[in-house]
């Protein structure tokens, strides 16, 4: 007998064991970074689930067990490592039950789904992810664009920010310019709950009220499984008016962002003025090279006022799709922040 046919003999034992008059349900080969669906049908049923880690010792691993809206599932989840020893377990969980661990060994992990009560049934999703952030997520903040690579398949990228309840925010994660990376955007509240997702070749899309106040969390994938690339993750406050606004003069000088963002063909920007000025606005590529001037030094009156970009350069031209910085400088004022052309 083989080594590794040994290994897998005592992993078999060491489970079989542990199971403690649980119903063993097969075993299913999980890739990283695909959503799989499964359905307790019997009390005490034992899901069980192998993911393997060749490499990458060191990193992190998110095992996430959900229930979906229509399931009075309660999850129960455990995840065990090559030697057969717990590296993981949640239950007594309302919605999810999460799992995460940094990776001490390569080889073949085990996962058990089942129902935590022992008396229900129901059906769940079940998701294995690399996280890029151990053990600490990448704040992004609001009105930010974040520029990201995806250089492994099944990789997941995790952000936070801090959310108001009743804040409108509204998120878009796209595929960078000649990238093969088709975007899946996850959106948590402060309790761990699934508030929004969306699938998309190119362009996967938030927008929504909080209900909660707290560090929501944001999970970056590929939807594929099997594709790897560049991305870009926009986060923005809720439309705001563009229109020029004469009437009320505002205490500082300012400058939004744009909206819409990512945009095409066209997009807005707003600036504010405490007092009347002479105002450049211009636009610069990711290179540094100027590509378009708005305003040349125009006198405008104190007020809030709004300035449209459809997408040319000086010369008329349309530009590429890509990350583009838009700079603002009025007396000894200014202010720089970027924005999304996609095609």
């Amino acid at each position: 007998m083989l080594q590794g046919d040994i290994q897998n003999c005592l992993r078999t034992l060491v489970f079989t064991s542990l199971l403690l008059g649980g119903v063993a349900y097969g075993q299913t080969a999980l890739d990283f970074g695909v959503v799989v669906t499964g359905n307790i049908t019997v009390p005490n049923e034992v899901h069980t689930y192998t993911f393997d880690v060749d490499n990458g010792i060191g990193q992190q691993v998110i095992v996430r067990m959900s229930e979906p809206q229509s399931s009075t599932f309660t999850p129960d989840l455990t995840v065990f490592d090559p030697d057969g020893t717990e590296v993981g377990s949640v239950n007594n969980q309302s919605v999810t039950a999460e799992i995460v661990f940094d990776v001490t060994m390569a080889g073949i992990y085990t996962i058990w789904a089942k129902e935590s009560g022992g008396n229900q049934v129901g059906s769940y999703e079940l998701i294995v992810q690399r996280s890029r952030n151990p053990g600490n997520a990448m704040i992004i903040v609001h009105n930010d664009v974040v520029p990201g690579n995806m250089p492994s398949f099944g990789e997941l990228h995790t952000f936070t920010f801090d959310g108001q309840q009743g804040e409108e925010v509204n998120l878009w994660l796209a595929g960078a310019v000649s990238s093969n990376f088709s975007p899946q955007l996850y959106i948590f509240d402060p309790n761990g709950t699934l508030i929004g997702s969306d699938v998309s070749s190119f362009l996967a899309e938030f927008h929504a009220t909080l209900a909660d106040s707290g560090s929501h969390t944001i999970w970056v994938t590929e939807s594929g499984g099997n594709n790897t690339g560049s991305y870009v993750l926009s986060f923005s406050d809720a439309v705001v008016d563009v229109a020029e606004n004469q009437d009320t003069i505002p205490a500082h000088f300012g400058l939004a962002q744009n909206y819409p963002n990512p945009f095409n063909p066209s997009t807005t920007i707003r600036y504010q003025l405490p007092v009347s000025g002479s105002v450049r606005l211009e636009i610069f590529n990711v290179a540094g090279h100027r590509i378009r001037t708005l305003l040349d030094s125009a006198t405008k009156e104190a007020g809030v006022h709004a300035v449209e970009w459809d997408g040319t350069n000086d010369q008329g031209i349309q530009t590429g799709s890509g990350l583009y910085i838009y700079r603002i400088r009025v007396g000894g004022f200014q202010e720089v922040k970027r924005m999304m052309l996609i095609k």
